[in-house]
């Protein structure tokens, strides 16, 4: 699991997408205690955090993260290829999925 920031999450789809090659994006909204089971993917998936409120807890792999969301910034959480992962939400969220395949 890596984490960079950004400006917004216009820079980060910037940054992260790859021209020329299609990429799917999906907005989700979560609530207070509200989770998204272990999954897996064959492609790389990034979750964006735009600044607001709100906090998460994100497991990739082996490790376990709790985030608040950012004050200023913007943040992009990198979940490699084909590693589960899940997250649960400790407030009501909003964040975006940008992913480099369609699995």
């Amino acid at each position: 699991m890596k984490i960079s920031s950004y400006h917004n999450k216009q820079h980060a789809l910037d940054s992260l997408m790859v021209p020329e090659k299609e990429h799917l994006i999906v907005k989700h909204n979560l609530r207070s205690g509200e989770e998204v089971e272990i999954d897996t993917h064959k492609s790389r998936e990034w979750i964006i955090v735009e600044p607001g409120k709100g906090e998460f807890q994100i497991w990739s792999g082996d490790k376990t993260k709790r985030l608040t969301f950012p004050e200023k910034f913007t943040y992009a959480i990198l979940i490699p290829r084909r590693i589960p992962h899940r997250l649960v939400a400790l407030s009501d969220v909003s964040y975006t999925v940008l992913r480099d395949g369609f699995d």
